[in-house]
């Protein structure tokens, strides 16, 4: 920092500017709503915890965009907005804290030289006066999302996105949406299956077999986590994240993990029936998916488990008499343990879930009772919210459950038409996840109205839903795999987050979701699927 006045700078600006915003100069402290004035520099205004702004003005003489006061002053002025839209992120979308800045995207008629942007709230103002970096592409600088993070008040005070861009003298806009940025940071980490990737157990760049398990923190890059030649993935995880059953080089195993989820983590032992295994919260046991013919997901021989069996991960021993139907698909345990759903074969074929009470001291299950069915869709992949007072699952035309290969290994025709839903387990009410689908409302569906930029192409490819053992910033957190656009950058099967509600009266009988993110950290451009959300252990 150059100079400093007034009040003292809050911590936990000192603390990012000392990371990587020295060329911020702090000018002083800005009752709210008053505008910081332009130097010959960028300037900070750090604003107080008594609700002042912090103000960030990255538009003056030595602005990253190398444009002269006059250029500045015309993009900053804007014009015309025709042709000039939105991409990435959605209007109303609701960010995790602590996760990586967004990619902003847009489209336009004509490629920017310059861009102006400006993110601002009533605790928080930053405007920067950029070059995109790729064509229709800003990344926002990490810095700035840090701190934007740091000043958030979440719901109560949405951020306001401006975007204007000058093209060969002329510019165009704004466009503005809105954001919201959740309070506290998202715990925890995304493991998901992929064909494609190019990580490596060294970190750099090669290439892996057919498939791999790929681990995502906040604010961290993709971890390799398993990867082998041939199938590599079909994977389960406990909640508190400390044990992981996946297929791996023909067999079923199990892994124990650490905070640090190294490549290839320690083996616990075999585990029949690993692909797709339900573990319950501290790891302890495992539930192997029913594999009926010619519907559930498919098994690859060697650890197949064709009737529903519970085991210990320890052993890879069974559990005689837990009272589970031989027919139990893609299950899910209750953030505590006591509660157990999944699909079950004997409801239609498949078109159906059921409920269960679960002991994991007696290791049984009781209180059958079905909670949903379809006379010709496939429900699957339960997810409990952190309450258990819902379940979130996906409904579609698959009866093996899954997209089908579309995105992945360079398949672009659709897969089965499948979307997310809520199931309020009080009432047993189901209600399409809309704005998480890219529907204003439920009732859009039906005519496949989407505030989706690409629009009907984008629909009805969503997939293996997981949510987050805990609530973080007074939200649950969605994730998914998404055939969509993602910006720009093409259509891909890639790995998106929602937020979720939380009720305030234990029911769930609306929409309680909101537009979707893209998972920061992932590898773009490989087909990503089967997140499971999990903690640290």
């Amino acid at each position: 920092m150059k100079t400093a006045r007034g009040p003292t700078i809050p911590s936990w600006l000192a603390f990012v500017l000392a990371a990587g915003c020295s060329d911020f100069q702090t000018v002083g402290t800005l009752a709210p709503d008053v505008t910081a004035p332009r130097d010959a520099g960028g300037t900070v205004d750090a604003g107080t915890d008594s609700g002042e702004q912090v103000v960030i003005d990255e538009c003056g003489a030595s602005n990253a965009a190398g444009l002269d006061a006059a250029s500045v002053e015309t993009l900053m002025t804007g014009g015309d907005t025709a042709g000039l839209s939105w991409l990435y992120p959605y209007d109303g979308t609701v960010f995790p804290g602590g996760v990586g800045a967004p990619l902003l995207m847009w489209k336009s008629p004509a490629t920017a030289d310059a861009v102006y942007v400006r993110l601002q709230s009533s605790t928080f103002d930053y405007q920067g006066c950029l070059k995109p970096t790729g064509a229709g592409q800003l990344q926002l600088p990490s810095e700035i999302w840090s701190l934007a993070n740091a000043a958030t008040a979440g719901a109560g005070d949405p951020f306001k996105l401006e975007l204007s861009v000058l093209a060969a003298g002329v510019a165009s806009g704004p466009i503005i949406e809105h954001i919201v940025i959740a309070t506290g940071t998202l715990p925890g980490a995304v493991y998901y299956m992929t064909v494609g990737s190019k990580l490596t157990e060294s970190g750099g760049l090669g290439t892996l077999g057919e498939s791999a398990i790929i681990g995502v923190r906040p604010a961290r890059s993709a971890e390799l986590i398993l990867g082998a030649s041939g199938c590599t993935g079909c994977h389960g995880l406990s909640a508190d994240g400390s044990r992981l059953v996946a297929y791996a080089s023909g067999s079923g195993v199990a892994y124990a993990l650490s905070g640090s989820s190294a490549v290839n983590p320690p083996v616990v032992g075999p585990a029949p029936g690993a692909e797709y295994g339900a573990l319950v919260p501290d790891g302890t046991l495992y539930l192997a998916t029913a594999h009926p013919a010619g519907v559930g997901p498919r098994t690859y021989g060697a650890s197949a488990a064709m009737n529903a069996t519970l085991y210990e991960t320890a052993t890879g021993n069974p559990v005689a008499d837990a009272g589970v139907p031989s027919g139990a698909m893609v299950a899910a345990f209750s953030g505590d343990a006591s509660l157990l759903a999944f699909n079950d074969f004997a409801i239609n074929g498949g078109r159906g879930l059921a409920l269960m009470a679960f002991s994991e001291s007696a290791r049984t299950a009781s209180a059958y009772r079905q909670v949903f069915s379809d006379p010709s869709l496939y429900p699957a992949w339960p997810s409990f919210l952190p309450d258990a007072k819902a379940l979130l699952f996906s409904l579609g035309q698959g009866s093996d459950f899954t997209g089908g290969g579309t995105g992945i290994s360079a398949i672009i025709t659709p897969g089965p038409a499948t979307d997310l839903y809520v199931l309020d387990l009080a009432s047993q009410t189901s209600t399409l996840l809309a704005q998480a689908m890219g529907f204003a409302t439920p009732a859009d569906a039906s005519s496949n109205t989407t505030y989706l930029p690409f629009g009907a192409g984008e629909l009805h490819q969503n997939y293996s839903p997981t949510v987050l053992p805990v609530t973080s910033g007074g939200y649950a957190w969605l994730f998914f795999d998404s055939r969509r656009d993602y910006g720009n950058l093409g259509l891909l099967r890639q790995i998106w987050g929602a937020a979720i509600d939380v009720s305030s009266d234990s029911s769930y009988r609306r929409d309680p979701s909101h537009p979707a993110f893209f998972l920061p950290g992932q590898e773009i451009g490989t087909g990503n699927f089967r997140p499971v959300a999990t903690l640290d252990p």
